[in-house]
């Protein structure tokens, strides 16, 4: 029971941690804007700076969890 307890109050603790250090983060240190243009847009040359319109989430959270690589291991063994 006790070692619930612990566990119970250190997820509290790290919650509310997280919630108010990241806004303080973000709005005292860092100063973040969201309207601010991002510089595929403010750069755009249709070479090196354009903007993504997609969303390539699938491939970020393959690459994320290491399954993609492992993937392509065992694609070269068969």
């Amino acid at each position: 029971m006790h070692a619930l307890l612990f566990v119970i109050v250190a997820l509290v603790l790290y919650y509310f941690s997280y919630r108010f250090y990241a806004t303080f983060l973000s709005e005292k240190i860092w100063k973040l804007d969201p309207n601010r243009q991002t510089p595929a847009y403010k750069h755009e040359d249709d070479f090196e700076f354009v903007p993504n319109t997609q969303c390539c989430f699938p491939c970020s959270y393959l690459a994320l969890f290491g399954i993609k690589s492992t993937l392509v291991t065992m694609q070269g063994i068969v």
